[in-house]
Order: structure tokens, then C-alpha cells, then sequence
């Protein structure tokens, strides 16, 4: 067997999965996130414990916690050890130090508070990426990895890149989903929105964070012209990507899950306006 310490991720309870099993450092919650509070790296907060070692599953679940966690986590190399208990005893002290900004709220709730919303994320995750089969499964891969760069720091972090990460991935997995290869991004973007239950419109000037117009408008903007800002000729309304990324990237987690076909009874879908992310 082969132990791998994870960084940052919050895990407090074990996760089984078909590949690999996730043993947590601490089991509580209060305890772990006292060792979040340094400026000594991040915390190694579990051991994988994997038959193989197995370099794409690794990147990919650190694409799926980040995305998670809404924080970047980190794999490292297997540690030295003949038993799970071994290992965890000696990842205890292990810090590691890598780009972890704050993040703007996680996307799945907590283990001390739902038991299996981080397993049943990860799995389905896991699946929709290595299902090679499904029509969707690179441009859905695409979308994930963009989205986790939003929190992982460094050359990403400026608001007009997270932009294009989160716009970009979403126009390519909209297109794809919807066969819409030409023309605007407005309308497959909206079409795909519209197919997960969210109430969102191509161009609706009274609620401007409903309206693809807007994002659209934003991305020529940003992508064409360097500025943070646009004036819609169709609204006659000057729109701030300020204003307007937050929703925005909430909306692409939100559109995440439902990709994935996750619920856990416990995600507020009206959140990406209303900001309370649990019920």
C-alpha cells in the first residue's frame, strides 16, 4: 500500500472509494482548524492510502477538492510507512507550503456537518472525469480544472483571468451539451442554464444578474478590450465586472453539481444570488 499526505483540504471522517481511501489526521473539526492558523504552510489533514500510485487520479482529486473546498489542497509524496496509523502519525507535524488564498466560501458543506456530501461529491467527480465515453467528459474536464485555477493563487489570481477561466469553460461545456458551435455565446450559455432549473434569461434588462447579455457583454470587455467594465449599447447600462464576477462564479459551482447530478438536500441553488450557501 501506498500513504500520500494531503494538504488543506478539511476532512474530519474516513472516505472509501473504489480507488483509494481518504484516512483523516484530526476527527474534529475545532481540532483540525486550530492547525489552519499559522503562517508555518497548511496543515496535512489526511493520508490517501492507494494500491498504486497513480499520478493522473492524484491530479485530478486535487482539481476536486480545490473545487470543494473553494481553497487549493495539495497531494505529496507517499511517506515512508508500513501502516495507515504509521503514516498518520507521522504526517501530524507535516506542514506544507504552497499558494492557499482565502476563498470565498465552500462549495460543498463540511463532513461535521453532512457525513457524506464530500464523498458523494468526490465520486461522482471522479466519474464524470474518467467516464471517456460521455459526449461532455473533456469540455466538463475542462471547465472543473478551470474553475480550480480561480483558487489556487499566483498568475490567476487578477479577477479578469478567474473571469475568462470560469466564461471559457463554461461556453465550451454549454456549447458542446447544447450542439451550438456558431454564433453568440449568449444563447447555448442560456439554454444550458436554463436546462439545470436556474430562472436566467439571454437578455433581460431588469435583472441584470439573470442575463447572459451581461456576462457576455463583460467578456468582450475583458477579453478584447483589457477593461473591467462595459457599457451594454442594448440596456444602455455600463456594467462592472466587480459587481458581477461574485454571482457569476457562484453560478458556475452551482452548474457544477448539477452536471454532476449532486444533491445533497443541503445546497441553497438560489445562492449564486441570495449568498447563503447551505440551507
Amino acid at each position: 500500500m501506498y500513504y500520500s499526505p494531503l494538504f488543506g483540504f478539511e476532512v474530519t471522517k474516513k472516505i472509501e472509494l473504489e480507488r483509494f481511501t481518504v484516512h483523516p489526521v484530526y476527527t474534529n473539526v475545532s481540532e483540525l482548524k486550530k492547525h489552519y492558523i499559522s503562517n508555518q504552510g497548511s496543515p496535512c489533514t489526511a493520508i490517501i492510502e492507494t494500491e498504486e500510485l497513480d499520478r493522473q487520479l492524484f491530479f485530478w482529486l486535487e482539481i476536486i477538492l480545490t473545487v470543494a473546498d473553494k481553497r487549493s489542497s495539495k497531494i505529496s509524496h507517499c511517506v515512508s510507512a508500513r501502516t495507515v496509523e504509521e503514516a498518520l502519525d507521522k504526517a501530524r507535524n507535516e506542514r506544507m507550503e504552497f499558494d492557499r488564498p482565502s476563498g470565498p466560501g465552500k462549495l460543498i458543506l463540511g463532513d461535521s456537518f453532512s457525513t457524506n456530501s464530500r464523498k458523494d461529491f468526490m465520486r461522482l467527480a471522479l466519474e464524470a472525469v474518467f467516464n471517456t465515453s460521455a459526449p461532455t467528459q473533456v469540455e466538463f474536464c475542462q471547465l472543473l480544472h478551470k474553475t480550480a485555477l480561480c483558487y489556487m493563487g499566483g498568475a490567476a489570481d487578477f479577477i479578469e483571468n478567474k473571469f475568462f477561466f470560469l466564461f471559457s469553460g463554461l461556453e465550451a461545456l454549454a456549447r458542446k451539451e447544447q450542439n451550438k458551435f456558431g454564433g453568440n455565446a449568449a444563447a447555448p450559455i442560456t439554454n444550458f442554464i436554463r436546462s439545470h432549473g436556474f430562472d436566467f434569461h439571454q437578455d433581460q434588462k431588469s435583472e441584470p444578474f439573470r442575463q447572459a447579455l451581461t456576462y457576455t457583454t463583460l467578456r468582450n470587455a475583458c477579453f478584447h478590450n483589457g477593461e473591467l467594465e462595459a457599457f451594454c449599447k442594448a440596456t444602455q447600462e455600463t456594467y462592472k465586472l466587480s459587481k458581477f464576477y461574485v454571482p457569476f462564479e457562484r453560478l458556475v459551482g452551482l452548474l457544477i453539481l448539477k452536471h454532476l447530478g449532486f444533491d445533497d438536500g443541503r445546497v441553497n441553488w438560489n445562492s449564486w444570488l441570495d449568498s447563503m450557501p447551505f440551507k
